[in-house]
């Protein structure tokens, strides 16, 4: 072979090597960017969250258990989850930010409620972010549809673990007679079934994701004022457990009909007194 043959088969494979790199590099960049926008930059490790959940005491009172951890993608929220056996301690106003469940540890049944306070993102004002923030405020960015498309999961450090969960519901439900709660449990599979399809029912969005009464369900709620100052309505996003072998990606997620009546009341805040937003 001439030397001007080898030369050019040489610089052939450099340059194929060249274009097999460049399309690794891409890769690798497309995952990276694809994963952070789809699990976001709220993505935790896992152990920096054991640590917080084995060393926390809430409110210095050894009543409170610190039980878990729950951050939700998209918001300030990076909170503990707190248990106590005396529920007529109830749900303190402390600096602290945190989440409530009724849930005794080491009991945690496939549906796992968790509460905690809304002081200052009330009424139809709803903003996405305030410096005054450090309880639940930031969960109401969902009623914002185009922050609803960009941020779909939610991630709980519970019984050494980490998981996340797929937001299918986003709904909100006049307190006293609300059948999404039910804290001593499900009778049967019939009334588990009845409880996704309410909270499935009343979301103002429709997410392409399946759930059925086999998954392991989380709601966190907090109250909200949107339906007017004197009204009682709570506030609900609801996920499922990322299911074993499903990957982390995008879903779909449209308005449903629920939408439309939300839309108006965020619509009368522009004229809204500010001063009855608290």
């Amino acid at each position: 072979m001439s030397r001007k043959k080898k030369i050019e088969r040489n610089d052939k494979s450099l340059y194929v090597l060249m274009i097999v790199l460049l399309v690794v590099l891409l890769l690798l960049m497309f995952g990276l960017l694809f994963k952070k926008l789809t699990v976001g930059s709220n993505y935790y490790n896992v152990e920096s969250r054991l640590k917080k959940v084995s060393t926390y005491q809430f409110n210095k009172d050894p009543d409170y258990e610190t039980v878990g951890w729950l951050r939700v993608q998209g918001t300030n929220i990076d909170y503990p989850i707190i248990y106590t056996d005396d529920q007529s301690k109830g749900y303190p106003l402390v600096d602290d930010g945190y989440v409530w469940t009724r849930a005794p540890h080491g009991r945690y049944q496939n549906v796992i409620n968790l509460d905690g306070h809304n002081l200052y993102n009330l009424g139809k004002n709803i903003k996405l972010h305030s410096d005054d923030f450090n309880k639940l405020e930031e969960l109401m960015d969902f009623v914002y549809y185009d922050f609803a498309k960009k941020n779909l999961y939610f991630q709980v450090t519970i019984d050494g673990k980490e998981r996340l969960y797929k937001i299918f519901s986003v709904a909100f439900d006049y307190s006293y007679d609300s059948l999404m709660y039910k804290d001593e449990g499900y009778e049967d599979e019939n009334e588990l079934r009845e409880h996704i399809d309410l909270l499935k029912g009343k979301s103002i969005y429709k997410y392409d994701v399946d759930v059925d009464t086999n998954d392991d369900i989380i709601s966190i709620r907090t109250c909200s004022k949107l339906y007017g100052i004197d009204s009682n309505y709570d506030f609900i996003v609801s996920g499922r457990l990322l299911r074993k072998g499903e990957s982390i990606d995008a879903y779909s997620i449209k308005r449903s009909k629920n939408y439309a009546e939300v839309d108006e009341l965020l619509k009368e805040g522009d004229d809204y007194d500010e001063e009855e937003n608290v």
